[in-house]
Order: structure tokens, then sequence, then C-alpha cells
């Protein structure tokens, strides 16, 4: 364990902003836009943590389970 900062990157936040703009649906194509990714989405894939939360949701609405 140590501080927060140390376990924080640069691709962190990029992280956060590919994950946000797909999470409130904005196309992978303008995503990729603004990331800087303009000749290749799939990088821009790499950097989308959403599959997490949406395999989390299909689980637990399998399971009948509600938050």
């Amino acid at each position: 364990m140590g501080p927060k900062w140390r376990f924080i990157s640069s691709h962190s936040m990029r992280r956060s902003f590919v994950t946000n703009l797909t999470v409130a649906g904005v196309p992978l194509a303008d995503t990729a836009k603004m990331a800087g990714h303009r000749s290749n989405t799939t990088i821009t894939q790499r950097y989308n943590c959403d599959y997490k939360a949406s395999i989390l949701a299909k689980a637990m609405a399998y399971l009948g389970v509600n938050k």
C-alpha cells in the first residue's frame, strides 16, 4: 500500500475519459477522435472499462438480484 498518487498514471485519466464517454452513449468513432486515436478505434477500445460494469449488470439481471 502507499499514497494514491503512486497508483495513478496518465493512462488512468484516459481510461476514465473513454469509459465515461462510452457510458454516456458517445459513438466510438467520436470518442476515438477526442482521445487522439483518429486512425484506429481498436486502440480506443482498449481504454474502455465499461465492459466490467456491463458484465456485472447482466449477471445480476440473470440472477434476479436488484441493486
